[in-house]
């Protein structure tokens, strides 16, 4: 096992005891159905990993800016996801279930020194 793989695991093994269960939820891909000419739509599948809510500064700093993205940023939550064990990478889109919530993703940033993905940073909206 590599180095970075090693953090991988680690990394899931912190979220596991400071974070939380979720599950990123995600359509399996479409299939093309040759009886009947249709393209059917995907399974919708669900993969369990570990969690932790990131706070962001922007909420605390600027509590009055009056500027459009006020909502947006205040509405949204970043949550660092362990990828470990995770056979799915999350996509704009998909959701996140916490705690029996559903969230859509807005954006997933990898954390990959070494080109290996150590955890996602996923940004939330209910």
């Amino acid at each position: 096992m590599s180095y970075y793989e090693q953090k991988r695991a680690d990394v899931l093994e912190k979220l596991k005891a400071k974070g939380f269960l979720l599950y990123i939820k995600y359509q399996d891909n479409d299939q093309f159905d040759e009886v009947t000419g249709e393209v059917v739509d995907g399974t919708d599948k669900r993969v369990a990993t570990y969690g932790l809510n990131l706070e962001t500064k922007n909420k605390r700093q600027n509590p009055l800016d009056a500027s459009k993205d006020t909502l947006l940023k205040e509405a949204a939550q970043r949550i660092m996801v362990a990828c470990e064990g995770v056979s799915v990478v999350p996509e704009v889109d998909d959701m996140l279930e916490i705690s029996g919530k559903n969230y859509a993703v807005k954006m997933v940033e990898p954390f990959n020194p070494g080109g290996i993905d150590l955890y996602w940073e996923i940004t939330v909206v209910k």
